[in-house]
């Protein structure tokens, strides 16, 4: 049975807005068509991602089958993730996409262990948490932003640790994540 991917609008507004570079060097790839012009993710299901493709042909669809179901906005991002890597080899020439550039970039971003200092409901929906630990960090800009990521055993935090030192893992061991702004 077929269902559709939790979220998967959130996460597919933010690459066709942000990144539509990235989904484009994608699109070409998955269609097999370094002709294509523009290219947007439509719906992601358990079976994979349809992306609308636009070229001199006119406008079609195609499809990003996924190798195993996806059942998490951390399924999808990996299914993408992985199909940007498989582009990137078979196209190792040119210049990187804004996703690629943000990736190789992560290594850079500092890490800290913070404590939730208060959390207030501030409206249906809408929670505000207070985190303390913040030494250190310099605001880039009102729209700054923080990946959170909640180990499963605290004894993980010994030391300096980092989003790379979870993303890799098998999915029954990752943490629990999310970005907050």
């Amino acid at each position: 049975m077929t269902t559709t991917v939790p979220d998967a609008d959130a996460v597919f507004e933010h690459l066709n807005g942000n990144h539509a570079d990235s989904v484009l060097f994608l699109a070409r790839h998955v269609a097999g068509d370094p002709a294509l012009t523009d290219a947007e993710l439509l719906v992601a299901t358990s079976d994979g991602v349809e992306i609308e493709v636009r070229g001199h042909e006119g406008d079609r669809r195609v499809q990003l089958t996924a190798p195993t179901p996806l059942a998490s906005t951390a399924d999808l991002q990996g299914l993408l993730i992985g199909t940007m890597s498989a582009a990137r080899a078979a196209a190792p020439e040119g210049e990187l996409t804004s996703i690629e550039r943000e990736l190789a970039t992560q290594g850079s971003i500092p890490t800290r262990v913070v404590e939730v200092v208060a959390i207030e409901d501030l409206a249906s929906g809408l929670r505000q948490i207070t985190f303390g630990g913040m030494r250190g960090h310099v605001a880039l800009g009102p729209d700054d932003f923080f990946l959170v990521i909640r180990p499963k055993d605290l004894s993980e935090l010994d030391g300096d640790v980092s989003f790379a030192d979870f993303k890799d893992r098998a999915p029954e061991d990752q943490p629990g994540w999310a970005y907050y702004t």
